[in-house]
């Protein structure tokens, strides 16, 4: 997250949610204790979507990487692309390019996730 939302499209996403450089300079000031508690629970976040696609991965027998990131695909399309980051583009005023950005993101994730596991098994 930190690579996606930084480096690659950090200054898009800023852009898209009016969040100004004086926003992060303050942020950067505050430094890590600022974020702990946000990077701890999206951490915590991240090792549960782990461990339901685990469980998923086990139910429907996945144990190829090829059959692994398609069944990533998808379960993002059914489950990420679709709900809430879609609503928020919808119903909150949220911009297009900023849905894209975000969904993206999770296809990455969800790929990287399913990828290790299937080769654990």
């Amino acid at each position: 997250g930190m690579t996606w939302y930084g480096p690659i499209f950090g200054k898009i996403w800023m852009k898209e949610n009016g969040i100004t450089q004086a926003q992060m300079e303050e942020g950067k000031k505050k430094g890590m204790k600022g974020m702990a508690k946000q990077m701890i629970l999206a951490f915590i976040g991240s090792m549960i979507t782990a461990f339901v696609t685990s469980n998923f991965l086990t139910y429907t027998g996945v144990t190829t990487i090829d059959k692994g990131l398609w069944f990533a695909v998808f379960m993002w399309l059914g489950y990420v692309a679709t709900t809430q980051t879609l609503n928020a583009t919808l119903w909150e005023g949220k911009s297009w390019k900023l849905y894209f950005i975000n969904i993206a993101y999770y296809l990455v994730q969800m790929g990287i996730f399913t990828a290790i596991l299937v080769s654990w098994k």
